[in-house]
């Protein structure tokens, strides 16, 4: 029941999302104008130092909930590989994704503004 209600959750917000990857499932702008001063919000379900570590998370989401990718970033010096559940142009509807993944899945998801696209590097 769960994993139904988080699909049709999705398909929902995916109105307001933006397009993340193109048709083979790389990073890329796929038809979104991006520019380095546009911020962007990613709802994150996990964050990692190591690589390996955030592809594992990636690949072993809870229920039938596939993860859209991993991100890399760069936070006080060091580098950090980010689980991401959707890209939004809309705080607010970011946010609500992110409530919605804590209610359904108590995942502690969390909003990541980043000026211009993130660097999508798996998933």
């Amino acid at each position: 029941m769960k994993a139904r209600l988080f699909t049709l959750l999705v398909l929902v917000m995916s109105m307001t999302m933006v397009p993340a990857f193109n048709a083979q499932g790389k990073g890329s702008n796929a038809g979104a104008t991006a520019t380095a001063s546009q911020t962007y919000y990613y709802v994150v379900v996990g964050s990692f130092s190591n690589l390996n570590e955030a592809k594992f998370y990636n690949d072993n989401a809870p229920g039938d909930v596939e993860w859209r990718g991993v991100f890399v970033t760069t936070s006080k010096g060091r580098t950090l590989y980010r689980v991401c559940d959707g890209c939004y142009t809309s705080k607010s509807s970011a946010q609500s994704h992110a409530n919605e993944i804590r209610r359904l899945w108590g995942i502690d998801a969390w909003v990541w503004a980043s000026k211009g696209k993130a660097r999508h590097i798996y998933g």
